[in-house]
């Protein structure tokens, strides 16, 4: 008798090399409201997930767990230039984790000549270039160890064109991310 296929995609939180399959949640999808990418002006962010999950989120760069990061329980204002991680759960189902960053486009004290951009030419300009987002937490770039991040590739402004992954990034070179 064969083993009959799952009704609903699983989650295997640990490998079973050379044995049965165990340990596996069905897979929960989150739903955002407000897509990553440039904000004009303050918005909020409505997340949804199914009944009986619980979602956690962060704006601090770590990644929301089972026991990390705020409950949600009303949409998220987003008023600065911000990185939202969601993860929802439940006793027998997870999500993964999902990155959306927010950008204002205001400039700022690094531009050369300020005086000589407006906001509006300045705004327009950061619509013009594609932005990619890695986000992690800064102190965890010390050394060559790969390092749990989250990347998004942001290619149309005003649409839902991107796309955010999960991945691992390193530190290399002469540590000159340190002094920007």
């Amino acid at each position: 008798q064969p083993t009959p296929l799952p009704t609903a995609l699983t989650k295997f939180l640990d490998g079973t090399p050379n044995a049965a399959n165990a340990g596996g949640r069905r897979y929960v999808k989150i739903t955002n409201s407000l897509p990553r990418g440039i904000l004009s002006a303050p918005a909020s962010a409505t997340l949804t997930s199914p009944v009986g999950t619980t979602i956690r989120y962060t704006t601090n760069n770590s990644f929301p767990s089972r026991t990390n990061g705020i409950i949600y329980t009303q949409p998220i204002p987003i008023t600065t230039t911000t990185v939202l991680k969601t993860f929802a759960y439940s006793a027998n189902s997870e999500s993964k984790t999902e990155s959306f960053t927010y950008i204002f486009p205001v400039k700022g004290p690094e531009l050369t000549f300020p005086n000589l951009v407006t906001d509006a030419q300045y705004e327009n300009g950061m619509k013009l270039l594609p932005i990619v987002s890695l986000s992690t937490t800064l102190d965890t770039l010390d050394n060559r160890t790969e390092k749990r991040a989250s990347f998004e590739y942001i290619s149309k402004f005003g649409t839902n064109t991107s796309i955010g992954v999960n991945c691992g990034v390193r530190g290399y070179g002469n540590d000159s991310y340190i002094f920007s």
